[in-house]
């Protein structure tokens, strides 16, 4: 059901209207433009539409940006009460977003700057999308889910609206309210109808499904992890052929679908777990294919009886998708003295697992050896458990590619010295690497103390142009700052330090 639609030809809808020294709106033939006139801080436009009797809706902006530097920033404001009070979804034009809820002007981040793939840079049209069902809150952009959080429920206000931040402009395209729910009982169809004025209800379109190769695709961008990708694409003809042996009345293996995947850290295992349990939905064995995160601290508690309760809360938010447990391992630990938990824990999550075998796939992780541990401790576990996937340390070019990735989507241009510096300090790491080694957040840590001796380094010359802005010098390279006894000139190869 189509709650709100906005095209932006006229302003039937009472936007706040507004030109003045700090932002500017109007419609000009028929297009939408918004424009923010001082850098710094942001300036948000709102129209009235009650969300709080919904419990399930959606919510797709398009907007186009037209100006600005590349440190602008546009997003999704829902749940608008006034400028202090509101939730925001935003995006960089460096290819970042961030989630927020400002309330009586304290920000409170669901989620800091993070990269993403999906977002396109620059002077360039984008969908924010975000779909609520009760407290958990789905983000996507262009039609790709960048990520997912609990949060509370839209309880103050009204609104649906647009924000943007520093010197830029818009032109917005398209504002579109969905919902396939009714509204609470304590809402009067009068007043569910006063939000969806007749001239507005429209056919809502049907969005683009989501394929198994679109995440393939996702899955296949990923650098290295070339073990991890063959055994899912075997993974995956296993199941399609059982499904068409099952179709046709012929004997099938049994299927369990559970999985254990052990490495080192920050070796994309999390990142993996979502993608198989959108797998297993495009494949037809889950209905939404989600992923839940969890921890010992989600599972277990301190006292008699609540362990089974904060087992069953997770177990309910993953039906229909993935349990992902995370160091699995500290459920039970060795040598465990006093009273613990965490057995409790196993054993309700065990039985989890048999109450809903066709509507939850159980994923847990950690380091290997700590898992085996963990596993030969545990018969019951391991039973269930017969697909195990090894995630194995990057090698130094691996983790410069994806240092690179950080630098192409951040827009910043590394010179031939800068190269050959990052490979130094690429290659140092791996060479004195321990069971702590950080591998992906390795890269993402050097990219950002890059960032902030290049931000040091040119703070003080003026003019800024965008050349500055953009090139990273070889200095810029953190690789004596990490390792300040090393040595090595530019043919050197790195070595293990003593």
């Amino acid at each position: 059901m189509v709650i709100f639609e906005d095209k932006f030809v006229d302003n039937r809808n009472n936007w706040l209207n507004l030109d003045n020294e700090n932002t500017s709106f109007r419609i000009q033939h028929g297009q939408c433009m918004f424009a923010h006139k001082h850098d710094g801080h942001g300036w948000a436009l709102s129209t009235n539409i009650n969300l709080t009797d919904y419990r399930q809706f959606e919510i797709a902006l398009t907007l186009e940006k037209l100006t600005g530097a590349d440190s602008s920033m546009y997003g999704l404001v829902w749940g608008f009460q006034d400028i202090d009070n509101y939730y925001c979804f935003r995006i960089s034009d460096g290819g970042s977003y961030s989630i927020y809820r400002e309330v009586d002007d304290e920000r409170i981040f669901s989620r800091a700057w993070t990269v993403s793939p999906y977002i396109k840079k620059g002077l360039a049209t984008n969908e924010l999308t975000l779909r609520q069902q009760n407290n958990m809150v789905t983000f996507l952009v262009n039609g790709f889910q960048v990520d997912e959080t609990t949060m509370p429920l839209v309880n103050f206000g009204n609104g649906v609206g647009f924000i943007i931040y520093n010197k830029m402009s818009v032109r917005i395209h398209r504002l579109l309210v969905t919902t396939d729910s009714d509204p609470q009982p304590h809402q009067s169809a009068s007043s569910a109808d006063s939000t969806s004025p007749d001239s507005n209800i429209v056919e809502e379109e049907a969005e683009p499904e989501e394929t198994l190769e679109d995440v393939l695709a996702e899955l296949h961008a990923l650098i290295g992890m070339t073990n991890i990708k063959d055994e899912i694409q075997t993974l995956i003809n296993f199941l399609n052929i059982q499904k068409e042996r099952e179709k046709r009345g012929m004997l099938t293996s049994p299927i369990s679908l559970h999985m254990v995947l052990t490495g080192p850290p920050g070796t994309g295992k999390t990142t993996v777990a979502r993608l198989i349990g959108r797998i297993y939905k495009q494949l037809g064995f889950l209905e939404k294919g989600h992923l839940v995160e969890v921890d010992r601290a989600g599972l277990v508690a301190g006292y008699t009886g609540q362990t089974a309760l904060k087992v069953d809360k997770k177990v309910n938010e993953a039906l229909d998708g993935v349990l992902f447990i995370d160091e699995a391992y500290a459920l039970k630990p060795p040598g465990g003295q006093g009273q613990d938990f965490g057995q409790e824990a196993i054993d309700s999550v065990l039985k989890r697992m048999e109450d809903y075998r066709s509507r939850l796939v159980v994923v847990i992780a950690g380091y290997k050896d700590e898992m085996n541990r963990f596993l030969e401790a545990n018969p019951g576990i391991r039973s269930r458990f017969n697909r195990y996937f090894e995630f194995k340390h990057y090698e130094p070019e691996e983790l410069g590619g994806i240092f690179e990735l950080f630098c192409n989507k951040g827009s910043y241009n590394l010179t031939d010295e800068a190269k050959k510096r990052a490979k130094q300090l690429f290659g140092l790491a791996f060479a004195n690497k321990d069971r702590t080694f950080g591998n992906g957040r390795l890269a993402r840590n050097v990219f950002e103390k890059m960032i902030e001796r290049q931000a040091n380094r040119i703070a003080e010359i003026s003019p800024l142009t965008d050349e500055l802005l953009i090139t990273v010098e070889a200095d810029d390279i953190p690789l004596e700052e990490m390792f300040p006894i090393a040595e090595l000139d530019d043919e050197s190869e790195p070595e293990k330090l003593v």
